[in-house]
């Protein structure tokens, strides 16, 4: 993830740091890959006895590019004004990633049908 990160941001970036336009720095956790939530998606899919593997892996890449897009997201609301940082993670960015999840698992469970 630090990779494709370092490609989309064109910040100064020294290994997981991010220093920003305003001298802000991001450190990016190992904790901030998404994988936390692509686990508990394949969890409620077993949950919800879905046995159409597209779903497992097209949501698991779904919510890898979601989750993606709130760090990047996080990191230029930041480089706006480093005060903003709480807020971009731990309100909108998450609600961001919520939202997506939820819509995603309601197309999932609107279009799978249960006689296989």
């Amino acid at each position: 993830m630090i990779l494709i990160l370092k490609l989309l941001l064109p910040f100064e970036n020294i290994k997981n740091y991010f220093v920003l336009d305003n001298g802000f720095k991001i450190y990016i956790l190992d904790s901030c890959n998404g994988f936390l939530g692509i686990i508990i998606w394949f969890l409620i899919l077993l949950f919800f006895d879905i046995k159409r593997l597209k779903y497992y892996f097209l949501g698991a890449l779904f919510l890898y590019f979601v989750n993606l897009l709130r760090v990047v997201f996080v990191v230029f609301f930041s480089n706006i004004n480093a005060s903003y940082f709480d807020l971009a993670h731990n309100v909108l960015g998450r609600i961001l990633y919520v939202v997506c999840f939820l819509c995603a698992l309601w197309y999932v469970k609107t279009t799978s049908s249960h006689s296989y």
